[in-house]
């Protein structure tokens, strides 16, 4: 008797360890070309009011399917970090023509990915945390003019209430072009069914803000699991994924 009350007790502690499989995601990996991913809209609050690249300008990224906005997806809450926008590369001739690369690190952040994909069972819609955020930017210029500007983006993040002593589900996204369609000094009117611009923090539109509009495609995610079978194996994980 004894020994089935011991048993008995583990058995419990397992489950509480073990979070309820209806929290957690479905490993693998998703992409846009495939139509498991749909290809979104974004927006970046001048949050300081003194243009692009600045510390404090908020990102705020959404799904679009042609009808609806944020549907699918919505990442939200990243500002740029102290560092602002940090020119890596720059190559121009005596006539002003040709690019400029930046790489620009966001700190905070949050995701929401919708239930009703192959990414979960559809019982509950997934939330987390972004850890990393990071944006490479290709700005192309004419006559010292700028006529384009292109970035990729990459962040990861660990999921909510799915996670114990011995293992977390990661998320890793990636955006292969995200392209300028609007900013907030040109003559043209702000389009419509774009990401509102916000510096709240929790993707709150903001009215008064000024901003840049972008179009993002060519989306990859991909959700894994990490082990580890003790706390110190824990902590190396959680700083990767940082």
């Amino acid at each position: 008797m004894r020994i089935l009350k011991v048993l008995f007790v583990l058995l419990i502690s397992a489950c509480v360890a073990v979070p309820a499989l209806s929290q957690c995601p479905k490993p693998g990996t998703y992409n846009s070309f495939s139509g498991d991913v749909d290809e979104g809209r974004s927006s970046e609050a001048w949050c300081s009011f003194s243009g692009p690249g600045v510390p404090g300008n908020m990102e705020n990224a959404m799904s679009w399917d042609g009808a609806i906005l944020g549907g699918q997806w919505h990442v939200y809450g990243m500002y740029i970090d102290e560092n602002g926008a940090m020119e890596t590369r720059r190559v121009i001739d005596e006539n002003g023509n040709g690019f400029i690369e930046y790489q620009t690190n966001y700190d905070g952040g949050r995701f929401w990915m919708t239930k009703d994909n192959v990414w979960t069972n559809g019982v509950e819609d997934l939330t987390g945390t972004v850890s990393y955020f990071t944006v490479t930017t290709t700005v192309t210029l004419s006559g010292w003019e700028v006529v384009g500007q292109v970035s990729n983006i990459y962040f990861n993040g660990v999921f909510d209430n799915c996670m114990s002593l011995s293992f977390v589900y990661l998320l890793e996204f990636v955006i292969a072009n995200a392209g300028l369609v609007w900013r907030s000094d040109w003559p043209d009117p702000m389009p419509p069914n774009y990401p509102p611009f916000s510096c709240t923090g929790d993707g709150t539109p903001e009215p008064g803000l000024s901003g840049e509009l972008f179009d993002v495609c060519g989306i990859t995610l991909k959700i894994h699991m990490e082990f580890g079978v003790e706390e110190s194996s824990w902590g190396k994980i959680k700083e990767m994924y940082r």
